[in-house]
């Protein structure tokens, strides 16, 4: 077993150490503990703090599993994932193909954070009490694309909601963006609800684009098993950090999508980007346009 090793095993099996008992219960020398935790620190794996008098204590970093579907909306999460680091929080950035099996793996505890669309983390926080819709994420970024029926789009989604508020209907079910995309240009549907960066991308293949009316998309929901309200100020800090200096963080986003510079910034331009949540006025909303949700009665 290498150092490394020997250290993040012991510290997976205590709360904290003091440092000066690392050597020994590692079997290590003093010198390769503190190279090695150096190494550690670095990369967010532990955090070490002053203890009483002049000890040093150790342990490992939290790890916040976040969930982000593949979308051009979640540019914010890199300085989100920065502040968590620099508070000892180690993130753990999951893709998704769509909202519900998000959703659902937030609810199933193998998420601690979770950006999905808000009609589907509504419903679904109806069912499992353990998720906490906490805060607002970005508006539009949804659109129509092609023209003539049927239209295709993910299920228990924003794209499905929008659609019908639309005056449509969306016929096709499809469990990700890529399908959608396959679909539209086989012909198996005349169009299909999609989100950004692939509106964009249909877009400059000449396809027609009809924007959905400005609504908010995913919102940020957050696993019982952590505090929300320190999550959520950490979450408006980035967002804050993010939309002051948009440019700082589209290159590197579009390094984790895999997809080009100036597809990204395009798609991005679309979004409205608000941490604020008015959950009051979406459920009115979804009330005046007689859009059924369980669990409406008495809010």
């Amino acid at each position: 077993m290498s150092a490394r090793d020997r250290l993040l095993d012991v510290l997976s099996k205590l709360i904290d150490v003091r440092q000066t008992d690392l050597p020994r219960l590692a079997g290590l020398s003093k010198s390769r503990v503190s190279e090695v935790l150096k190494e550690l620190e670095k990369e967010g794996r532990v955090v070490r703090a002053k203890g009483p008098g002049n000890t040093r204590r150790v342990r490992l970093a939290k790890v916040l599993r976040i969930g982000i579907i593949r979308a051009a909306e979640y540019p914010f999460v890199l300085p989100f994932i920065k502040i968590l680091k620099e508070k000892g929080l180690l993130a753990d950035l999951r893709f998704y193909r769509n909202g519900v099996e998000l959703t659902l793996d937030l609810a199933l505890g193998k998420l601690e954070v979770g950006f999905s669309p808000y009609i589907t983390q509504l419903i679904l926080s109806t069912v499992f009490p353990n998720i906490k819709l906490v805060a607002g994420a970005a508006h539009g970024g949804g659109a129509l694309v092609g023209r003539g029926d049927p239209i295709g789009s993910t299920s228990l989604s924003s794209m499905e909601l929008w659609t019908f508020l639309a005056g449509k209907e969306a016929v096709i079910p499809a469990k990700s963006a890529e399908e959608l995309e396959r679909m539209l240009l086989t012909g198996t549907v005349g169009a299909v609800a999609l989100w950004e960066p692939f509106v964009t991308k249909l877009k400059r293949m000449g396809y027609t684009v009809e924007p959905f009316e400005l609504m908010p998309c995913c919102t940020m929901a957050v696993s019982s098993t952590v505090d929300s309200d320190d999550v959520k100020k950490i979450y408006e800090k980035a967002m804050d950090s993010f939309k002051s200096s948009k440019e700082r963080w589209l290159s590197p986003y579009a390094e984790v999508l895999g997809e080009d510079y100036s597809l990204i910034a395009e798609a991005v331009s679309n979004y409205v980007f608000d941490p604020y949540l008015d959950e009051r006025g979406l459920r009115n909303k979804l009330r005046t346009a007689r859009f059924y949700v369980p669990g409406l009665l008495g809010v």
